[in-house]
């Protein structure tokens, strides 16, 4: 989490120090609703028109060509910065709530992680597909838990808990 700023004419992105950062990597920009609650699809570059308002719809199909142009193009560089980069700022923990590890170019960026020896990746999803699954499950780094099975460091056992559930997850904290 974070504000955008300016630094030396550039725009910024300042991590609020002290909480959680949450990324939310992908999503579709250029979506308005109009008066009538329709949908339309617009450049979201461009100013928004009068009478409707902005919407974020999650991914698309073209999303890995997406994340080289803004505003995914900041959010990436940071997310990459946190994972191995900057030293101030390195995440040793990562909690992915909902995401199927079914994006190459997302997985390319989180796997280097998995060397480092103080990183844990937490996968919170309803289901994985059994390659997916198979992949993830065996490191010692990786804690699984979806609805059906999971998997604690390299452990795979049947999930009763329903620890994948943001309502759930929600509820405990």
């Amino acid at each position: 989490m974070g504000t955008p700023a300016m630094r030396k004419g550039r725009a910024v992105f300042d991590d609020l120090r002290g909480i959680v950062n949450l990324f939310k990597l992908h999503g579709s920009l250029g979506w308005f609703e109009d008066g009538r609650m329709r949908a339309l699809r617009l450049d979201h570059r461009r100013q928004a028109p009068d009478g409707v308002r902005r919407l974020m719809v999650p991914p698309q199909r073209r999303k890995a060509q997406d994340v080289v142009s803004p505003p995914y193009s900041d959010l990436w560089s940071e997310f990459r910065a946190h994972l191995m980069n900057d030293r101030t700022t390195l995440l040793n923990r990562l909690i992915c709530v909902g995401y199927g590890f079914r994006d190459e170019h997302v997985n390319a960026v989180i796997r280097p992680a998995l060397a480092r020896a103080n990183f844990t990746l937490v996968i919170l999803a309803r289901s994985l597909e059994d390659s997916v699954f198979d992949e993830w499950s065996t490191s010692d780094k990786v804690i699984i838990c979806t609805e059906t099975r999971s998997s604690l460091n390299g452990n795979r056992q049947h999930t009763e808990i329903p620890c994948w559930s943001f309502e759930w997850l929600c509820g405990v904290l």
